[in-house]
């Protein structure tokens, strides 16, 4: 025998040795499918009764879960209905409210543009009225000088309504002596009879006052010659300033009008007057 003889001969009892060891564990392995079936405890029967027990157990559940779930989707939608609804009323009155604050926004807009027209004005106002006060305090004032220059005026009119009322008389008084001596004169066969050219008197005076309604106050009256509606020079220096006219006399001074259409410069106090002027 030759070594490959040998070879297979090893092989071959190897292998024998193999399938031996299959064989084996296949027994000890091996097991009854029938009992594996009916074991009322852990055969596949009872297994799939159990198996079949849980799920009709579990599709009674499920069907149970179902009819829950669909009860709690219809309340479930319903609720969606429902709120579905509240939020369009929200949303309604969400827009009603935007609609009025929007109103209201605008209102006060309206109202602080009023506001600040209002101060303009007032201000405006206060201002207009301030110039007022000033202009009444103004007046007040050339008022009360007005009154002081009237009291005057007044005071000096009576004096000169007195005075008057006494040259009246005495020239009454005189106009009888005249009478009285011219008759004496006549018996006499004197001739009384002179030209008033031969009694004029020229005399100069001063303006001792001037005041704004344009009269003046001279130092020239009656016993200087002046008489009411003689016309005066007025002078300053040897400057022609204009002319008055005596509107009002007394003895020793006189009123007089400044004549706007001779005036030729502001009459003033202490101007000199020269009379008579023809």
């Amino acid at each position: 025998m030759n070594l490959v003889g040998k070879i297979f001969i090893v092989l071959i009892l190897l292998m024998s040795l193999t399938f031996m060891g299959f064989a084996v564990a296949v027994y000890a392995t091996h097991q009854s499918w029938l009992e594996a079936i009916n074991n009322p405890t852990t055969g596949y029967k009872a297994k799939l009764e159990l198996a079949t027990t849980k799920r009709n157990q579990l599709e009674a559940q499920l069907a149970e879960l179902k009819e829950r779930t669909d009860a709690e989707r219809t309340a479930r939608v319903a609720k969606l209905g429902t709120l579905e609804t509240e939020r369009t009323e929200l949303r309604r009155e969400l827009d009603g409210q935007l609609n009025e604050n929007a109103k209201l926004v605008q209102q006060a807009r309206e109202a602080v543009a009023t506001m600040d027209t209002t101060q303009q004005t007032l201000a405006a106002m206060r201002t207009e009225v301030d110039g007022l006060r000033t202009n009444i305090r103004k007046s007040q004032t050339e008022r009360d000088e007005k009154f002081k220059d009237f009291i005057k005026l007044t005071d000096e009119f009576n004096q000169a309504q007195g005075e008057l009322k006494r040259l009246k008389s005495q020239n009454a008084v005189l106009a009888d002596q005249i009478a009285h001596n011219r008759t004496i004169a006549n018996r006499l066969g004197v001739n009384l009879e002179i030209a008033a050219e031969d009694h004029v008197v020229k005399a100069d005076g001063i303006i001792e006052a001037a005041s704004k309604d344009g009269l003046v106050e001279i130092s020239l009256g009656s016993d200087d010659g002046l008489k009411i509606g003689t016309l005066l020079n007025v002078k300053r220096g040897a400057r022609y300033i204009g002319r008055i006219e005596v509107v009002q006399t007394a003895p020793e001074k006189s009123v007089a009008r400044i004549l706007k259409e001779f005036r030729k410069g502001p009459i003033e106090r202490n101007d000199v007057v020269t009379t008579p002027i023809d």
